[in-house]
């Protein structure tokens, strides 16, 4: 269920519009009173209104019955029976809560059937990650309807593209199996990526098992991840361990970074040269921030003999694949 400063965004949202057109009512003082954490007086004013059937007032002393807020006793089925009372009443804020109530099976049985229900029914621009995640689920496993497996992807999809980390991994799971879409590692490993860059362990568990099962996309980005210290201890050298073997299957962006770190000496003793032989290795693979790496080393003179004209060539080649640095810089040496 939603924390309580989850609540208020999502009501201040709806009331935003309702509520400053109306006159100074009981609604709107235990409205007030429960955004200000006053619940004692939330309760005084929005209870009566919730018993003589206030839709609104029914969800706010719903979320109070569940959380025992106001001097309430705990109660998840006096939360979901005023939290249904709301919805069939119509009033959006609550759907959401009444579908979870029948999903994790607080305050009523469980059922799945019901949840599914009510989850479709939250306005689309309203439905966050993790209910859309939920849905994906349902379809998934056949929680009270038969399994759709490529259903289940695009609603991991939405929910995996609201940023939010258990969709990414759903979905990453998905392409990774090939169930309900086309088998994708690559598209695998960059969900959990974005998984595992918010913290979340079990997006990098999936990492490692990819990356020991010698998959270099995975390995590569499980280096970025102890590069970034995102998941896991930042780790300059596990980084080094996980790009160097991406890179002896000859991925490219392993390699750059491999040269990258030679070129800053993080982790490493630092050598341009090693750099610059790592760059090129990258470059001759056709990967454009490589091949733009290789020209700034011979445009500075790094690893090499400066030469501008070997610069040129090598940006060039970046620029010819869209790499924007590398159009700027053609700008800035005057080169068409």
């Amino acid at each position: 269920m939603k924390t309580l400063s989850q609540f208020i965004i999502t009501t201040a949202l709806c009331f935003s519009v309702a509520l400053p057109a109306l006159a100074q009512t009981p609604l709107k003082d235990g409205y007030a009173a429960f955004q200000n954490k006053d619940y004692v007086t939330a309760r005084a004013q929005l209870e009566p209104l919730s018993n003589s059937g206030d839709k609104i007032a029914q969800y706010i002393v719903g979320v109070m019955h569940e959380n025992g807020w106001g001097g309430f006793a705990k109660s998840k089925s006096e939360a979901f029976r005023l939290y249904k009372a709301s919805s069939n009443q119509g009033f959006e804020n609550a759907y959401e809560y009444l579908a979870d109530m029948y999903y994790f099976g607080h305050g009523t049985p469980k059922n799945y059937g019901e949840a599914f229900n009510w989850y479709p029914k939250i306005a689309a621009d309203k439905k966050s990650g993790h209910v859309l995640k939920r849905i994906g689920d349902i379809y998934d496993y056949g929680y009270g309807r038969p399994k759709n497996p490529s259903m289940a992807v695009v609603y991991y999809q939405k929910s995996a593209d609201k940023n939010y980390s258990k969709g990414q991994i759903s979905l990453g799971y998905m392409y990774e199996i090939g169930r309900g879409v086309e088998q994708n590692f690559g598209v695998a490993a960059s969900s959990y990526r974005k998984a595992a860059e918010q913290g979340n362990a079990l997006a990098v568990n999936y990492y490692r098992k990819a990356a020991d099962k010698g998959r270099k996309v995975a390995q590569s980005n499980l280096a970025t991840l102890y590069e970034n210290g995102s998941g896991v201890p930042q780790s300059y050298a596990d980084a080094m361990k996980w790009h160097s073997k991406a890179a002896a299957q000859d991925y490219a962006r392993s390699m750059s970074a491999i040269g990258y770190y030679y070129e800053k000496g993080h982790g490493v003793a630092q050598s341009h040269r090693e750099a610059l032989s790592w760059y090129r290795k990258s470059a001759v693979l056709g990967y454009a921030e490589g091949q733009y790496n290789v020209g700034t080393m011979y445009y500075n003179g790094n690893g090499a003999t400066k030469s501008r004209e070997l610069a040129i060539v090598w940006i060039k080649k970046a620029a010819a694949q869209d790499y924007a640095k590398a159009k700027k810089a053609l700008k800035q040496l005057g080169v068409e």
